[in-house]
């Protein structure tokens, strides 16, 4: 609940968590685009981000208008949302990159700005917008290996 600036136990709160993870599958939105882009939003950012995600754009309207009507927009509950959802993280096929250029071209240029931009995984800078995007199809690391 914290993820989403939720504090009331109410029938409406339960029913819009137990929607979101769902919701967020069947429009196949990033988890951490969605609640970066959600956390902006209780910080004052418009909404336009956010329902861009959304493939369905009434859906999200839909979603939107009942986590408005359930959520807490104090200032110590805004301030949970963003320690419970990092803007940044480190994603697989980002990581799999940095340890090919490594590996193979001795390029340590991405593994040094990952570890860098993860030391403040709540704050991106303009420079690094680019490591919050999700794998497009072809880049999915569809097998990981411990110590990865």
């Amino acid at each position: 609940m914290q993820k989403l600036g939720v504090t009331a136990t109410t029938q409406d709160a339960d029913d819009l968590v137990n929607q979101t993870l769902p919701l967020l599958e069947s429009e196949k939105i990033d988890f951490t685009q969605f609640f970066d882009a959600l956390t902006r939003m209780a910080q004052g950012d418009n909404e336009t981000e956010l329902l861009a995600l959304f493939t369905h754009r009434q859906n999200g309207e839909a979603w939107l208008a009942n986590w408005k009507s359930v959520r807490n927009d104090s200032e110590e509950t805004v301030a949970a949302m963003r320690k419970a959802n990092p803007a940044l993280i480190a994603r697989n096929h980002q990581v799999e990159k940095a340890i090919e250029d490594a590996m193979e071209r001795n390029d340590f240029a991405l593994f040094h700005r990952l570890a860098e931009a993860l030391k403040t995984p709540y704050t991106v800078s303009e420079d690094n917008r680019d490591l919050q995007t999700p794998p497009a199809p072809e880049e999915r690391v569809l097998r990981t290996f411990c110590g990865t």
